[in-house]
């Protein structure tokens, strides 16, 4: 209930493919950080999520993807946020948008700070409760590989953000193998 998501990249549920939207129900899906919401193709029915981003029924936030890959690294190092240059006088910037995607998005997730007399923007940390992440395999011990997924983007720093600070982390494989059998330059 009352949950809040990070996802750096594709949130939306794209070309059969369930992405947000098994958490995109009122009541349970309270705020959404994403790097992008996409749908497609156009003639199929828009994803839930944008619904609930229409009829502001969740408060959803267009982050710059970088910055989001960056939140989960400062959650997982203890340290309270990013500040960065990127996104100001832009959408991002909480002059303009402050990244906020509708009404419902009124709390700031971002502010214009001055350090050594230079405007940055500011996004706070946020700390996961939980971290859901993908990968092919597990070892015993919760050593991971990613051989057989398009990418790896963040899985380690998402893992670590959680684990860190005291929260959980769940891995989605396609097998669990012995201790010992995965190569450790595989292992992230």
């Amino acid at each position: 209930k009352d949950i809040t998501t990070l996802h750096p990249i594709a949130a939306g549920d794209m070309y059969g493919i369930r992405g947000i939207d098994h958490l995109a129900k009122p009541g349970l899906l309270k705020r959404t950080l994403c790097g992008s919401y996409p749908s497609g193709p156009s003639s199929s029915e828009p994803p839930q999520i944008w619904k609930m981003i229409g009829d502001n029924s969740v408060a959803a936030y267009n982050v710059p993807s970088g910055i989001l890959f960056d939140m989960h690294r400062e959650a997982a190092a203890k340290r309270p946020g990013v500040l960065t240059k990127v996104g100001l006088d832009t959408f991002a910037d909480p002059r303009h948008q402050g990244c906020a995607m509708n009404a419902a998005a009124s709390e700031p997730i971002v502010s214009v700070q001055q350090f050594d007399g230079e405007e940055w923007l500011y996004f706070r940390s946020i700390v996961p409760d939980i971290s859901i992440i993908r990968a092919t395999t597990a070892d015993e011990r919760g050593n991971l590989t990613y051989e057989h997924e398009g990418a790896y983007l963040g899985g380690l720093e998402q893992a670590l953000a959680a684990r860190n600070n005291g929260g959980i982390v769940i891995a989605q494989v396609k097998r669990v193998v012995e201790n010992g059998t995965l190569k450790p330059h595989d292992v992230r």
